[in-house]
């Protein structure tokens, strides 16, 4: 196993330890509706991947205990001010093949709606985010299929570059251009985003500022939460799942086990310096 997943897969189990010590303080906090991040749900073995037997068991837990709605419909509920208690969503980044050919029939059995933040550059062929070829992309046609059962498809940029630091144009390009490709191919407005890495620095307001001027109603981070609030609208907090969560461990992560990791994330760099100030920004 290479030294960087052994180090994941270590930080993980240290996470897991302090998140069954955690007691998320009382008070006027916003109403839990966790958002949970997958990537890849394939028998092939990646440290972002979820195999296919234990992503069922997620879902199926996940269905039981929450009602699990579309994003854009929880997003609705956020800037109404209406978020009701108990809802979930399910998001996928990046836009592998195994998205359609695995998840989907799992999430069908379950009626479980997802959101899918597509890498336009990566479903047309131009780049490849992993080296195993058994991780491709999604095709178009894959993609319409989504959309007519439940699926919402929303944009993870152009390319995956991180676009903390960006120049504008540069900038500009990775956030409105999957937008345009997405809509001219698949037909519906296309008003979700997801940050590639989505930490911070890899964004800031600025970032979230050409966001929301693209046309975007809300963006995803994978900032740690199970807790938004309408404020967090171009910021939404995310559960990420890792190819070594067992059940106990999605449980604690959904009910909000491992929220602690927000407070920690409040400590990182809210700006990166820019090489290049855009005009107008």
């Amino acid at each position: 196993m290479p030294a960087d997943a052994r180090r994941l897969l270590l930080r993980n189990r240290m996470k897991r330890k302090l998140a069954r010590l955690w007691r998320p303080p009382r008070g006027a906090t916003p109403t839990p509706a966790p958002i949970v991040c997958y990537h890849s749900v394939s028998p092939v073995p990646s440290v972002f991947g979820v195999q296919p037997e234990v992503f069922e068991s997620q879902i199926a837990y996940l269905t039981t205990q929450f009602d699990v709605i579309p994003l854009k419909q929880l997003v609705e509920q956020l800037t109404a001010g209406t978020i009701r208690p108990g809802c979930a969503a399910v998001t996928f980044d990046d836009g592998y093949v195994d998205n359609y050919e695995v998840a989907l029939p799992i999430l069908r059995r379950y009626r479980c709606p997802a959101t899918v933040f597509v890498v336009t550059a990566f479903v047309q062929g131009k780049i490849a985010l992993v080296s195993d070829p058994k991780l491709g992309a999604l095709t178009w046609n894959q993609l319409r299929d989504m959309q007519q059962v439940s699926w919402t498809v929303g944009a993870h940029s152009h390319t995956h570059r991180i676009l903390g630091g960006l120049p504008a144009g540069q900038l500009r390009t990775e956030i409105a251009h999957p937008k345009a490709v997405l809509e001219d191919e698949l037909g519906e407005p296309v008003t979700l985003f997801a940050y590639p890495n989505g930490q911070r620095p890899d964004f800031d307001d600025w970032t979230a500022n050409v966001v929301r001027e693209c046309g975007y109603l809300a963006a995803c981070s994978t900032l740690w939460g199970t807790r938004n609030r309408a404020s967090d609208l171009y910021a939404l907090r995310r559960v990420v799942v890792h190819c070594d969560d067992d059940l106990d461990a999605f449980g604690l992560k959904v009910h909000g086990g491992y929220d602690y990791l927000s407070l920690l994330h409040r400590l990182k760099p809210r700006w990166r310096r820019r090489r290049v100030q855009g005009a107008g920004y």
